[in-house]
């Protein structure tokens, strides 16, 4: 059993703390580890929804991942937080949880802090 806290959530999107430093890459890194750590026998315990296999814990950090990806594009081409928002990053993933807008936008918010802090 692997409890892995506030970083694996399986029933809504996280909240990133990108003002005290936290970012999605970063977040994309944690998971990482988790990953690292598992084998195929592994449960995880989220801080919130079911606990998840390892195979479900990798899909969540393809998701993540790929929403990453995204907001790197949007950063390069001068999008606005609310534009990264608009672009839906996270589209096919909607239909499982919440709206994904504040995650994005303090995903985007990340990125441009980080990369401010760390040029």
């Amino acid at each position: 059993v692997m409890v892995a806290g506030g970083v694996v959530s399986t029933d809504r999107w996280p909240i990133l703390d990108w003002q005290t430093g936290g970012w999605i890459a970063g977040f994309v890194g944690a998971h990482d580890r988790l990953i690292r750590a598992c084998n195929d026998d592994t449960r995880i315990i989220p801080a919130n929804g079911p606990a998840i296999s390892l195979g479900e814990l990798k899909s969540l950090r393809a998701m993540y991942f790929a929403i990453y990806q995204r907001l790197v594009k949007a950063l390069n081409n001068g999008l606005s937080p609310a534009e990264a928002v608009a672009e839906q990053p996270a589209k096919e993933f909607q239909p499982t949880w919440d709206s994904p807008d504040r995650f994005i936008e303090q995903a985007f918010k990340s990125q441009r802090a980080h990369q401010a802090r760390n040029g």
